[in-house]
């Protein structure tokens, strides 16, 4: 088997021309020919056919076509890997974290990495679920901690932390309230573009029915400190992450009946980078290694 009449195959079928397809490929159009009639004496088949000025895919065509982009699609992804045996990894590497990612997942993997990688040079931006995946997809970061699934066939994720959400108050706040007492306690909210809140508003209006326009929301903020900060002054409650509650002068009241899930996202089209993708490989060794303890 020859990879190299499959990509012939591949050019002409995209192109829907010989010509073209030899082009690309650096050929002379006989030598792109003789390509394709080797791989039809191969196979028993007839793989194209031409109508009027074009050439199309017979049906055994389309199959080869699928396979051919198949094969060539895993030996890119095996020479990247092989690749990577005798490579040093250097460079900078652009990450960006929402505020819970960021704060408390982020820093937990990135001893681990360094020591394994100590030429990489990291630029970290912390911002709101929303804004760090607009910086993602305008290409400003390379990768991206967050906690929501982004829209799109352009991306691929992996789920790397599973958090809780609590209702917090202040120390002298009441243990007993309940989801019926959301409606009159006031909350201190993060704002619109954030993914906790919208994981929050989501599973109130599921689970208990509220929506977020009857919350009584008396100021909403950009990050997950400072409501901790004005819930320890006693200015209201909020829903925050049980990752940022472990050391805050707080008191929790419930949690919320959901799992919140965190996820590493990459371009589709920059999997295969090494810097990318060893920090990749990194992160989620890192994290199954903690669900496993």
């Amino acid at each position: 088997m020859n990879l190299k009449r499959f990509l012939a195959l591949i050019e002409v079928a995209d192109r829907s021309s010989f010509s073209e397809a030899a082009i690309k490929l650096g050929l002379t159009q006989p030598a792109v020919s003789k390509q394709i009639k080797t791989l039809e004496q191969e196979l028993g088949v007839t793989l194209l056919y031409r109508e009027q000025s074009s050439v199309k895919l017979t049906e055994a065509g389309v199959l080869a076509y699928q396979v051919g982009k198949h094969l060539l699609s895993q030996w890119e992804e095996l020479v990247h890997a092989c690749s990577s045996f005798d490579a040093e990894i250097t460079g900078l590497l652009h990450i960006g974290a929402s505020t819970i990612p960021g704060a408390h997942l982020l820093p937990r993997g990135l001893l681990s990495f360094r020591e394994q990688y100590p030429h990489v040079d990291l630029s970290i931006r912390v911002q709101s679920s929303a804004d760090i995946m607009a910086a993602l997809s305008q290409g400003s970061i390379d990768l991206a901690f967050v906690g929501m699934v982004p829209e799109g066939a352009d991306w691929r994720s992996e789920p790397i932390y599973q958090d809780e959400i609590f209702l917090i108050g202040p120390p002298s706040a009441n243990e007993m309230l309940g989801p019926q007492d959301l409606l009159r306690i006031p909350l201190i909210g993060r704002t619109s573009t954030s993914g906790t809140k919208r994981a929050v508003e989501t599973a109130i209006l599921e689970h208990y029915g509220i929506q977020a326009r009857e919350l009584r929301y008396i100021a909403h903020v950009e990050d997950t400190t400072t409501q901790l900060a004005m819930v320890e002054g006693g200015l209201g409650y909020a829903f925050v992450s049980s990752l940022a509650v472990e050391r805050a002068k707080i008191k929790k009241i419930f949690a919320l009946p959901i799992q919140r899930t965190f996820y590493l996202v990459v371009p589709k089209a920059r999997r295969t980078d090494l810097l990318i993708d060893a920090f990749w490989q990194s992160m989620i060794t890192i994290f199954q290694e903690e669900r496993n303890r």
